[in-house]
């Protein structure tokens, strides 16, 4: 009995992804065997690594971001940024993000020598943050910005006298 066209078309489509894949992992052996020196170690360049899921959609980048920043940048089902861990000029941070893409939780170590932790409100309204340079404080901000409370912790420093 003849099979039908549909029947073999999906046969042929099914062999060449097959095909493809053992192709595609083929150049990757290679690659990864030719990234080898003669100590014995690898060394594979490039600018940036996207993992996209079975669609092709992206769903995490490591490299840098459209404002400059490079990190490791992971994303939900739609498209949205959700966490982000990166280094710049200004800082190195984690920050996790909800569905608008609100950072809703942070923690940074900035240049200047500060760091801390933040949780913000929807639409970054109304937050928490605590703070330690040279000393530490722990802010509470309402949802217009202003400061509602603020505790600073100073340590006493004792002279040698």
């Amino acid at each position: 009995m003849e099979k039908s066209m549909e029947h073999r078309l999906h046969a042929l489509e099914l062999q060449n992804r097959i095909f493809i894949g053992v192709i595609a992992a083929l150049v990757m052996i290679l690659l990864f065997i030719a990234a080898f020196d003669s100590n014995g170690s690898a060394v594979i360049t490039c600018q940036q690594i996207d993992i996209v899921d079975a669609d092709g959609k992206e769903i995490a980048m490591l490299g840098i971001d459209e404002d400059g920043s490079r990190g490791l940048f992971i994303y939900d089902q739609s498209g949205k940024l959700r966490l982000a861990t990166i280094h710049d000029t200004t800082q190195t941070a984690l920050y996790l993000l909800d569905a608008t893409e609100t950072i809703r939780v942070g923690a940074a170590q900035y240049a200047h020598g500060g760091g801390g932790f933040a949780l913000h409100g929807e639409q970054s309204k109304g937050s928490t943050v605590l703070y330690h340079k040279d000393s530490g404080s722990l802010t509470f901000y309402g949802e217009d910005g202003t400061v509602l409370e603020k505790v600073i912790y100073q340590k006493e420093i004792e002279s040698k006298e």
